[in-house]
């Protein structure tokens, strides 16, 4: 009101989304005619309370963004609009006249940034910008829709006094077409004149930038290079299975379908579930690992599951999601011809349409999966078998690879595979630690929501993953120049020692073993491990006759069962003694400690399911446990402390033993474990104290010098480090066998004191020690000089398969026990070359990594800018301007995204806070001189 000239108003508005500036109701609302999702309070009765702008009286306007329309629709309506700051109603028209589009309104509420609930008279939006906040918090966060529109809701109206539209459904139908809406337009087949009907398999899916892709990064004639360069363009996958991917059964009145089928990362929906409508039930167990495999059967964990998991394949080196299908039982769950239907039908279809020569495929039973697989795979549906298959070599990942036989962790681990560089192949293990947070929300969802959601996640994944791969092959060359160059010197430190002739016979050793696997493994001593490879196939073969039988089943279980307890055992060790033998853990350490730890508490849980069956009574002695724990108040006991309570580890006095296991059935078949780890370990002892015992003989023949000493001590402290975990690792064994069976059960496994654990033994005369005493206080001379001797050989050297006592002279005698010491050095040999190799294939592979990089971003601008030019037709000019807008706006991103690494690929100066170091000049003028020549063929 106007008094005395002076302006007065009832009613003071702020808006929180402009400002703390105060206007009043008809300034706001002048203000306020194109952003109608504002939050607005107004002072009144002394306070600020919550208004809204339809209540202020604003009526927004479609087709003008708010600006007058000249022919504006009669009917007012009301429409409920989800935005980042609530639940709004807005009242607005439609357009009408000729600058719009009349007919279908729902392009008006896009062009205004509205996405609406159905095409059909909408009631309810949201805004663009919401939907896009909310995708990246559910494949980032994991974030459900219930809980956002919550978040909204009380946003609106904290203290629920007024009605709140419930939008929840609304909301869970917009943010599932946005996605696949969003996944579609990035894919580039959206611009393409078939669109998605004549789209490929994987069309969909972001691929790697880095990976070796025919036609897109490879250069000319990558085909026809000498053989000991294809490696550079070899591509390492990894598969594995993830249990925690279920779906349950739920009942629903329609057929839920995914938005596409066979796009993605998925397998196309029709083909691969027909193709899984053959299964029947297996009996077998694997002998060689028994830990996932094993123990996700058909039991009752799977009962009332559509799907009990998925099967995955990633790329190895970059970890970015390449497919994944549905799993019904496990991964093994078939029998004949039909075993690991799912994996190869994944696995086949991937490896098919990648048209290389070469792939390395990693699988943590990738020894049992590999038999047969070519017979089984004849089997696939024959559109699929079409394509063919690379030249296929199969690995274990380093971390798995542990918890195998030694025969088969030295055949098959990849730290011996040719070409593929330092590829851990663990990298499928931190992939399923990220999709994980997303299996509370889709076990619970319809197969074809699940679908949805799990294909933005691998989008969201991999598009991250490609982003990051700057720094990561920047930092992981810098790693591999530093070690290939201590790798390189490491090796010919020990290599130069050997006499030519034995070089030249571990060189073919080695050469042969890498053409044909059947030969003698170099990384291997042999006759190891018998006992504890052989009890599981004979307590199999007991019953070889009955296999049908429910007791035939529950031995091999049973075997199976004690396996894994012992593999997690011996993880435990692992782990403490990781943890003790380091007095500094670095940040790195540190993070892997935990991560091992990580991963042995989740193999705990799954033991303790099993132990249930075969040991009913623990339950009970592990709740007693927890109550004294807790009344003690103590903290949760760590994985490596954490007691499984075998029958060894339980005293006979104390009468657990009896308690848990009444018919001693676990007790004989533990110890027959415990001979097996007790020759294991043996075998590692005469084979690292002969190694041992070589470097020294040559040290004292050769070396001079503190510099050359102190190298040739760092070999030995190796060397040795090595032999103290293989003796503690015996005699924790032995202490546990004779808790089994008592010391008249031991057979030839003694008890192995300090003096045992010696080539042999030496007691010289005071005379001889004061003369050759006398000799080294005048002048440096040979410190092996021969005297008289007394000599005994220790009984390890007769046990288990050692030489008879025939060779004891032999062994007293010569300065070169050949038998066993060229067995030990030749075994460590043969490691320090692979890790040689491996370290300069790391550097090679990296650099190509870096170049397919540069190309492959190159080849997306080149494909977006075409897109640009393409003229569909039955589009309107407004729209293919759209298009074109686009397509050049991703090529642009492209293009600074390549720049944006070449940029970081040149810098040389460090980053804030760091020195640089030789290894960072090195790889900046590795990646400079890559890129170099990179643009140089692209300008050619």
């Amino acid at each position: 009101m106007d008094v005395d000239g002076q302006v007065y108003v009832d009613e003071l508005y702020r808006c929180t989304s402009c400002g703390e500036f105060l206007e009043c109701s008809s300034c706001s609302l002048a203000r306020h005619k194109q952003s109608p999702v504002h939050s607005i309070r107004v002072w009144r009765n002394f306070t600020w309370e919550r208004t809204s702008l339809t209540e202020m009286g604003l009526v927004f306007q479609l087709g003008h963004q708010g600006a007058a329309c000249r022919v504006p629709d009669a009917v007012e309506r009301r429409m409920t609009v989800l935005h980042l700051n609530g639940v709004h109603t807005v009242a607005f028209r439609y357009c009408g006249c000729a600058v719009s589009d009349r007919e279908h309104h729902w392009q008006q509420l896009m062009r205004c940034g509205w996405y609406p609930a159905t095409t059909r008279t909408p009631a309810t939006c949201a805004t663009m910008e919401l939907l896009s906040f909310f995708r990246r918090l559910k494949t980032e966060a994991t974030v459900n829709v219930r809980d956002f529109t919550t978040v909204l809701e009380a946003e609106s109206n904290p203290y629920g006094t007024e009605a709140t539209p419930d939008r929840y459904k609304a909301l869970l139908r917009m943010a599932r077409q946005w996605a696949f809406l969003q996944r579609v337009r990035r894919s580039r087949i959206a611009l393409e004149e078939g669109g998605l009907a004549d789209a490929d398999d994987g069309a969909v899916r972001v691929e790697c930038w880095a990976c070796p892709r025919v036609g897109v990064n490879l250069p000319k004639d990558w085909d026809k290079v000498a053989e000991e360069f294809r490696y550079l363009y070899r591509r390492v996958v990894s598969t594995d299975a993830n249990f925690q991917m279920k779906c349950k059964m739920r009942q629903s009145p329609f057929v839920d379908r995914p938005l596409y089928s066979g796009l993605g990362v998925q397998m196309p929906e029709e083909q691969y579930h027909a193709w899984l409508r053959t299964y029947i039930t297996e009996e077998e167990i694997s002998n060689c690992v028994a830990f996932a495999a094993l123990m996700q059967k058909d039991t009752k964990f799977s009962v009332g599951l559509r799907w009990a998991g998925v099967i995955g394949v990633i790329c190895g080196r970059h970890e970015l999601m390449l497919g994944l299908g549905d799993l019904e039982k496990g991964e093994r769950h078939l029998t004949g011809s039909n075993r690991y239907k799912n994996t190869d039908f994944v696995l086949y279809s991937l490896l098919s349409r990648m048209g290389l020569k070469e792939v390395t495929v990693t699988y943590d039973i990738a020894c049992q999966y590999r038999k047969h697989f070519h017979e089984r795979v004849l089997a696939l549906p024959a559109e699929l078998r079409e394509l063919g298959l690379p030249e296929i070599t199969w690995g274990l990942p380093v971390w798995h690879a542990g918890v195998h036989d030694i025969k088969c962790e030295a055949a098959e681990s990849l730290k011996y595979k040719v070409g593929v560089g330092k590829t851990d192949g663990e990298g499928i293990e931190r992939v399923w630690s990220v999709f994980n947070p997303l299996s509370y929300m889709t076990r619970e969802e319809q197969p074809g929501a699940r679908a949805d959601d799990i294909e933005d996640k691998a989008d969201s994944h991999n598009f991250g993953k490609n982003i990051g791969l700057g720094q990561t092959l920047l930092r992981r060359l810098r790693i591999a120049l530093q070690e290939r160059a201590i790798q390189i010197k490491s090796f010919e430190e020990a290599d130069c020692a050997l006499a030519d002739d034995l070089r030249s016979d571990w060189m073919e050793m080695v050469d042969a073993w890498l053409r044909d696997a059947s030969k003698p493994c170099p990384y291997a001593p042999s006759g190891t491990g018998k006992e504890e490879q052989e009890e599981p196939q004979r307590s199999t073969g007991k019953k070889a006759g009955k296999k049908k039988k429910k007791k035939a089943g529950t031995r091999v279980s049973m075997a199976g069962f004690l396996i894994m307890a012992l593999q997690i055992e011996e993880l435990q060790h692992r782990l403490i003694s990781e943890k003790t033998a380091r007095t500094g853990l670095t940040p790195d350490r540190q993070s892997k400690v935990h991560e091992r730890r990580r991963t042995l508490t989740k193999k705990i849980v799954e033991f303790r399911k099993w132990q249930a069956v075969y040991m009913p009574k623990v339950e009970a002695l592990l709740e007693e446990e927890e109550e004294r724990r807790r009344e003690r108040e103590s903290p949760m006991p760590l994985a490596e402390d954490v007691k499984l309570y075998l029958p060894s580890q339980c005293t006979k006095a104390s009468g657990l033993r009896t308690r848990l296991d009444p018919k001693q059935a676990l007790l004989d078949k533990e110890a027959a474990l415990r001979r097996g780890q007790c020759s294991d370990a043996l075998a590692k002892i005469r084979s690292r104290l002969l190694a041992k015992r070589y470097l020294v003989m040559y040290r004292n023949e050769h070396v001079r010098g503190q510099r050359e000493g102190g190298r040739a001590a760092g070999l030995i402290e190796n060397i040795s480090g090595k032999l103290r975990d293989s003796v503690t690792k015996y005699r924790r064994s032995r202490e546990r066998l004779k808790g089994l069976v008592g010391e008249e059960g031991l057979g030839p496994f003694r008890e192995l004191l300090d003096d045992d654990v010696k080539v042999y033994q030496t007691a010289e005369s005071d005379a001889d020690a004061v003369e050759r005493f006398k000799k080294a206080r005048k002048a440096r001379g040979r410190r092996n000089v021969a005297g008289e001797t007394r000599a005994t050989m220790s009984w390890i050297w007769t046990a288990e398969g050692g030489p008879d006592a025939e060779a004891d002279e032999y062994l007293h005698e010569c300065n070169f026990p050949c038998t066993y010491i060229v067995l030990g050095v030749r075994i460590e040999w043969a490691k320090a070359l692979a890790r040689k190799t491996r370290w300069v294939e790391e550097v090679e592979i990296l650099k190509e990594e870096m170049r397919r990089m540069l190309r492959s971003l190159r080849w997306e601008e080149a494909q977006w800018t075409r897109r640009a030019g393409l003229r569909a037709s039955g589009l309107t000019a407004e729209e293919l301007a759209g298009r074109c807008a686009y397509a050049r706006r991703q090529a642009q991103d492209r293009r600074r995204v390549r720049e944006s690494f070449e940029t970081l690929w040149r810098r040389t100066t460090p980053s804030r806070g760091q020195k640089p170091g030789p290894m960072d000049r090195s790889a900046q003028a590795a990646a400079s001189a890559l890129i170099d020549e990179e643009q140089g063929i692209s300008a050619r």
